[in-house]
């Protein structure tokens, strides 16, 4: 998955299974912090939220 806010890569950082085809991905971008979830429902990508990294850090 690409970065909404840098366009670099972002890492699949940890998955929440529910039950078969329904999970969360939560993605990490090394680059700029920011972070995503994915919500899986029925095996397919349902919707992604982005929240932008801390540029303090």
């Amino acid at each position: 998955m690409k970065c909404k806010y840098c366009g670099n890569e972002m890492k699949l950082d940890d998955v929440d299974f529910n039950f078969k085809g329904n999970k969360d991905n939560y993605w990490l971008c090394e680059q700029c912090g920011s972070s995503a979830i994915e919500k899986i429902r029925c095996g397919k990508s349902v919707s992604v939220n982005f929240e932008k990294g801390d540029e303090d850090a």
